[in-house]
């Protein structure tokens, strides 16, 4: 067999990064029997892309055919690649067993967000390619998370209370029933993961109408920005990433319902220098009817940070975190790093950083082969803090 094992480790245990850090981490490799290398090449590249489809029916010869279409969007934010051995045009001949090599990167400054959505991603990856000669090389890869700082004390506008209302009736004019009335109360709509929104739904139900269901909802609304080949179109997806039931209400009944809504790990409002994903957050409370034409229905913006408001940080509590080593062979471990938060407030708690709330995303691109290694499906951590209840 020869090659047994090809990871790539990261000294940082989230593999959470931000502007203008240093990515370090090593390669790992494990080989059984000796084996004639040229060298071994290590890249490092962050990019933003968005890509889908679109079908349609055309009229061709008399005949209905399916038409696709595709759109398209490319961002490159920078690509590195260096060797960590050989490289100078002569094999080298590695022996069996263990073999670990370092690597290090500065990244750039100014860099968006990692985002990994339906329609579109911004991916950050090491590459780790084993280059072997008249031979199919192998490769081995994994992705990391950047963070762009989003201090909600940027916009005094944030920590405002908000108070929505709407009134619904029913019915024809000749045999209206009283109304539907729905408000929803917050105290502030700047957020961060891990924050815990305190919120007042009040319904009031003067019709002859069960409501069956009433719930609050946080929606992200993604668009994506395809420009590429000709084919300039925006694609906007709409998924819900956190939700809380309140139950129903009879007819001629009010009710009021005090809540904490928990803001849950996704990323941030403002990803930042990136042209083609935008990424923008509502927090609704909604009445189910019988039909869903009548249903009554509040909602406003909210933008959700890496920093917290001031006025929450006398309820937040630093987390004691001891990262353990990581073990990556019999005699061989990786003291962890962990992740520097950049902050220009020294009495603010640090996060911690929790992987996103929205599940993993397989990050295998057309550069792959079906010789690629490592841990393929990837979900971007995210600044996360912990709040006094």
């Amino acid at each position: 067999m020869g090659l047994k094992r090809f990871d790539v480790y990261f000294d940082n245990p989230d593999a959470t990064y931000y502007g203008g850090q240093t990515v370090s981490g090593r390669l790992f490799l494990h080989l059984d029997a000796t084996k004639r290398i040229r060298g071994i090449e290590v890249r490092v590249r962050g990019e933003g892309e968005v890509r889908w489809t679109e079908t349609r029916q055309i009229r061709e010869d008399g005949k209905m055919r399916p038409s696709h279409e595709y759109f398209r969007g490319h961002e490159q934010y920078f690509d590195n690649k260096y060797y960590v051995l050989g490289g100078t045009g002569s094999d080298i001949m590695l022996q069996p067993g263990d073999h670990c090599y370092p690597f290090s990167i500065v990244l750039p400054d100014t860099l968006p967000c990692s985002y990994e959505g339906r329609f579109g991603h911004i991916r950050y990856i090491v590459k780790a390619i084993l280059e072997r000669p008249w031979k199919h090389h192998h490769d081995a890869k994994a992705a990391f998370t950047v963070i762009n700082h989003f201090d909600l004390n940027i916009d005094p506008k944030l920590k405002d209370p908000f108070v929505l209302s709407r009134e619904k009736w029913l019915g024809w004019c000749c045999c209206r029933s009283g109304p539907l009335g729905l408000s929803l109360r917050g105290s502030t709509t700047g957020v961060v993961p891990g924050q815990n929104l305190p919120v007042t739904v009040e319904m009031e139900n003067s019709t002859r109408q069960m409501v069956n269901r009433i719930f609050i909802e946080m929606a992200q609304v993604v668009t994506f920005h395809a420009n590429e080949g000709g084919n300039v179109k925006i694609r906007v997806d709409k998924v819900q990433v956190a939700a809380l039931e309140l139950g129903a209400l009879e007819p001629r009944a009010h009710r009021i319902w005090d809540q904490k809504f928990n803001i849950p790990t996704i990323p941030p409002s403002n990803l930042g220098n990136c042209k083609i994903i935008k990424i923008e957050y509502t927090l609704s409370a909604r009445a189910e009817l019988y039909s869903a034409r009548r249903d009554v229905v509040v909602s406003t913006p909210i933008m959700v940070g890496t920093v917290p408001l001031k006025q929450f940080w006398p309820i937040l509590s630093p987390i004691p975190l001891t990262p353990q080593p990581v073990k990556i062979a019999d005699e061989l471990e990786i003291q962890p790093v962990p992740t520097e938060t950049p902050s220009p407030y020294p009495e603010l708690p640090p996060p911690f950083y929790e992987e996103c709330s929205q599940g993993s995303h397989n990050i295998r691109d057309p550069n792959d082969s079906e010789y690629t290694r490592g841990c393929l499906d990837f979900m971007p951590h995210y600044p996360t803090y912990n709040f006094d209840q």
